[in-house]
């Protein structure tokens, strides 16, 4: 994309040299990286947010603590990933962005502006040192998309310290609500070495398996793709 290409920054190393907490090995043992679609969300509350995909979706289990919590509109849901011990790992965060369905470019350099001026702003505001690593166009399977990648500090006695975020606001295959997808990445646990690190924790591996499935029209009727 011409209008924000641009890398605004990039760490190639993020945080200590060795992975204290194998996504992968977890993700592997729950059936993830081989199952078909397990998960499903219908918003059926009064709501702006119009979007019905599918993804992948952990289970919970000895190894990982997975909780789900629906939200209300504007947010369809937040995943929470944890430790048997409590200790939080990742958040992964669906939201609905309404954004004009004009051309795809000016489409994308919307989001990526809402993304890098209020979204990751708002996310960050009560934390210290935020900082965006980059921002750049993106493509989820079939589905155009902007990616953001950021971090901050959380402080305060519960703060985990370093938090990686990666948002990812993909356009669906018609209409002009926006699926606005971000993790939070607890550094201390994940250790991510890499930028690459940043995109497959479970957020990224829930995020590849997204699937926008239907619509409902003026009448409420769904409506496939």
């Amino acid at each position: 994309m011409r209008f924000f290409h641009a890398i605004l920054a990039v760490a190639c190393l993020l945080a200590a040299p060795a992975h204290a907490f194998d996504v992968r090995q977890i993700l592997e043992s729950s059936g993830i990286l081989n199952a078909g679609m397990n998960a499903a969300f219908d918003q059926n509350r009064s709501s702006p947010a119009q979007l019905y995909f599918d993804f992948l979706l952990p289970e919970d289990s000895d190894a990982l603590r997975v909780i789900v919590q629906p939200g209300d509109a504007p947010s369809y849901m937040t995943i929470f990933l944890g430790q048997p011990d409590g200790a939080l790992v990742e958040t992964v965060a669906f939201l609905n962005i309404p954004v004009p369905e004009v051309e795809t470019e000016q489409r994308l350099g919307g989001l990526a502006r809402a993304m890098r001026d209020t979204f990751f702003p708002m996310l960050t505001q009560q934390h210290a040192e935020p900082s965006v690593m980059r921002i750049s166009e993106a493509t989820l399977g079939p589905y155009p998309g902007v990616e953001l990648l950021g971090r901050y500090q959380e402080g305060g006695e519960t703060g985990r310290g370093l938090i990686y975020v990666r948002m990812l606001g993909v356009l669906p295959p018609s209409g002009e609500n926006t699926l606005l997808l971000y993790s939070l990445m607890n550094a201390g646990i994940l250790q991510p070495e890499t930028t690459w690190d940043l995109t497959n924790g479970f957020g990224g591996h829930i995020a590849r398996s997204l699937q926008f499935v239907a619509w409902r029209d003026a009448n409420g009727d769904m409506v496939p793709f």
